[in-house]
């Protein structure tokens, strides 16, 4: 026991027995608004020499640990590297009985205000954290196995089943965390997970702070592995985005957002830090296509073998680049391609004097003559992806990467002198990894009902694959069928069938009710629970069409067996600003959805995205990004199928932009690439899109024939890809 007071810690306390500290602070009502009564309170004047502060709790499995009723406020001492408190076991085994509840961490001026290191399966609840810098609450497993002194890593934990719905888990629950530094970034009072981690958030109460982790990104050390989410309240009176996710998987429900909404309205963005050589030094490489740690585009949109590299799709030398702000632009001058043609795919400098040299990012959009790529302006990295003229480049594209947000148990890679290796190739090569998938459901925003899902900005991290937003309309606290489909034994180690037993029994005293087979339990009467009325899905897909002074949307949208209407929100912020308008559907199918816009401004930058509303909520599709032509330029063509094609005829399709300029346009065709005939030229104006087509004859049964559609103005000449048809 220690008493009521405040005292004043010159010296870390460590402890290696399993006891309990025990003060007299108080903290009950709700998370939102906990009443606090600091009884004993402990003021931080501890001198720091490493990573460890004011305390170290180091108890082996099997012993137990509480810390309870104490309050920690600053002092004298100011660290922004030192945790101030840590629970760490090491051992062949986890530790299950560690637990911090009813404390209150007090405006600490340290790095990071609670963490676990080794193997922990624990609990911390009813705690307070006001902070006004550092990190509140900080989960790693690099002890997971007992394998702390070969793999400090987490190595072992992606080696394994997450266990979605048991214990093995850190819980973090009924805590109250805010940012009080009255500042609007959001970072401060969030948490992290890092070093193969798993966690569970439920029954918390975040004030302008997010949930956050850390990726496998930059050297030896693994990402958050896994986590659930759910009944949890988050507040924000600041503009703020979400909850941040760079690897694993997650279950994200029945949460609540109340006060200013997220940007995009999402539960967490699935993020790639290697996807746009944020960590330039990555031990891993790039996420461009090329690193052996991830699948790779063999050229045909399948994945090479593991270990090797991609597909090298072109190679050129840039004529120009330039970067401003999150984007880059690499041009080369020389080239004719179809605008958008190489989105999802992945630029790479490979000049050796570039600074650059050998970083790749992902391409956002094209034109003709030119990329723009994610790019990363960070000054926490040492070099950053540029081009300039006579620089080499190389496209690639990547198809899933490492660790990435859906990826789960792989290969066990091992680290010996922080040089990572697959132990069962015995080289640098991906492990393997299944698909374990994000799922979120019953996610939204009060009191507009808003719902929120996942979002991502990164071509490899795949809606349908990686992640699922399932809406909302689900009876309140339950698991939807395709969650616990794709959490089956053979992904997760044992069958999910929901949430691990609330409160945590460290917390009630009372061991968990083991789960009953399924074939025991009953199956209730359908007709006695009712259907809620569920949102729609949607999907923002890339625009097409993109003129210099018009555009065309596209989405999807599933109506889900309600009457919905659907439109797009654009403009040139995430404000957006204007609508289309609206379409109503039926259904319970995925349908394409389509707007054309105009008036928009040459060579500026647009964002857009679907919106779709039922009687279930209202539904947001992921933000996506298209750059306008220039007023004028060359043309803009697209070879189409032909069409009504006989023995002896075809008729051959195309579109055209002109691009602002007077421009003539006609098809070439013939039995080979050759062509050796061409159609009667047509005069076009103007800057929109249009149909081309023109008939043929004199053809041969039973022949292949080539064609393109060409097209020339003051600007230049373009050709469009080359397109076969078979007479019959």
């Amino acid at each position: 026991m220690v008493p009521a007071g405040t005292f004043s810690w010159t010296a870390r306390l460590i402890i290696t027995k399993g006891i309990t500290i025990q003060g007299a602070t108080t903290i009950s009502g709700p998370a939102s608004n906990p009443t606090i009564n600091d009884g004993t309170i402990i003021q931080d004047n501890t001198p720091r020499s490493g990573t460890i502060g004011i305390l170290l709790a180091q108890i082996p499995p099997g012993k137990s640990f509480r810390l309870t009723g104490m309050t920690f406020r600053r002092g004298a001492t100011t660290s922004s590297s030192t945790w101030a408190l840590t629970f760490s076991s090491t051992g062949s085994s986890p530790n299950r009985s560690m637990r911090m509840d009813h404390c209150h961490l007090d405006r600490l001026s340290t790095g990071k205000l609670f963490v676990t290191s080794g193997w922990i399966y624990g609990a911390i609840d009813h705690n307070v954290f006001d902070c006004s810098s550092g990190i509140s609450i900080t989960i790693g497993h690099n002890g997971y196995g007992g394998n702390l002194a070969s793999d400090p890593y987490g190595n072992h934990a992606w080696a394994d089943y997450p266990q979605y719905g048991t214990g093995d888990f850190f819980f973090i629950e009924d805590n109250t965390v805010r940012n009080v530094s009255g500042t609007d970034n959001i970072l401060i009072g969030g948490t992290d997970t890092i070093y193969g981690g798993k966690d569970v958030f439920r029954h918390n109460y975040f004030f302008n702070c997010v949930i956050g982790g850390h990726g496998t990104e930059g050297q030896a050390a693994r990402s958050h592995r896994c986590r659930e989410v759910y009944n949890n309240t988050f507040e924000f009176n600041v503009a703020n985005s979400p909850n941040g996710q760079r690897s694993g998987s997650s279950l994200y429900h029945d949460n609540t957002w109340i006060g200013v909404r997220q940007d995009g309205n999402r539960v967490a963005t699935l993020n790639s830090f290697r996807s746009n050589s944020s960590r330039s030094n990555s031990i891993w490489g790039p996420a461009d296509g090329t690193s052996p740690w991830d699948l790779n585009d063999d050229g045909t949109g399948n994945p090479a073998p593991p270990g090797s590299v991609g597909h090298t799709f072109l190679s050129g030398t840039a004529t120009g680049g330039s970067v401003s702000g999150g984007s880059g632009t690499m041009i080369d001058s020389t080239k004719n391609w179809t605008p958008n043609q190489w989105v999802g795919y992945s630029v790479k400098n490979k000049n050796p004097q570039a600074d650059g040299y050998n970083l790749g990012s992902h391409i956002t959009s094209n034109t003709a003559t030119s990329l723009t790529y994610s790019y990363y302006e960070g000054t926490d990295t040492a070099h950053h992806l540029r081009f300039s003229s006579g620089d080499r480049y190389e496209i690639h594209r990547c198809i899933k990467s490492l660790d990435q947000a859906g990826t789960g148990k792989g290969d066990l890679i091992n680290s010996p002198n922080d040089i990572p290796i697959n132990t069962v190739t015995g080289t640098a090569c991906w492990p393997h990894a299944v698909v374990e998938p994000c799922f979120s459901w019953d996610n939204r925003h009060l009191p507009d009902n808003v719902v929120y899902g996942f979002g991502t900005g990164i071509p490899f991290i795949v809606a349908g694959r990686d992640y699922f937003n399932l809406g909302n309309g689900f009876p309140s606290n339950t698991t939807p069928p395709a969650v616990s489909a794709a959490l089956s034994p053979a992904i997760n180690g044992t069958q999910y069938s929901g949430p691990f037993t609330y409160p945590h029994p460290l917390v009630s005293g009372v061991p968990p009710t083991p789960t009953p087979s399924p074939t025991a339990t009953p199956t209730a009467t359908p007709s006695a629970t009712p259907t809620a009325t569920p949102s729609p899905a949607v999907t923002t897909n890339p625009a097409t069409n993109i003129a210099s002074f018009a555009a065309a949307l596209n989405g999807s949208v599933n109506p889900r067996g309600s009457t919905t209407t659907v439109y797009f929100q654009w403009g040139t912020t995430t404000s957006y600003g204007h609508t289309t308008s609206t379409q109503t559907q039926t259904g319970n199918t995925s349908r394409p959805i389509t707007a054309n816009i105009s008036g928009l401004s040459a060579s500026h930058l647009y964002h857009f995205r679907i919106v779709a509303t039922n009687g279930g909520g209202t539904s947001f599709g992921s933000d996506r990004t298209f750059t306008t032509l220039s007023a004028t330029g060359p043309p803009v063509v697209t070879t189409n199928p032909a069409t009504n094609v006989t023995i002896s005829s075809a008729r051959l399709n195309g579109s055209l932009d002109p691009h602002g300029s007077t421009t003539t346009v006609y098809f070439q065709w013939g039995t080979t690439t050759s062509y050796g005939h061409t159609t009667p030229m047509q005069t076009q104006t103007g800057n929109t899109y249009r149909n081309i087509t023109a008939n043929i004859s004199g053809l041969s049964a039973s022949h292949l024939y080539h064609f393109r559609i060409v097209a020339t103005n003051s600007a230049g000449t373009r050709m469009g890809s080359d397109r076969t048809f078979n007479t019959p």
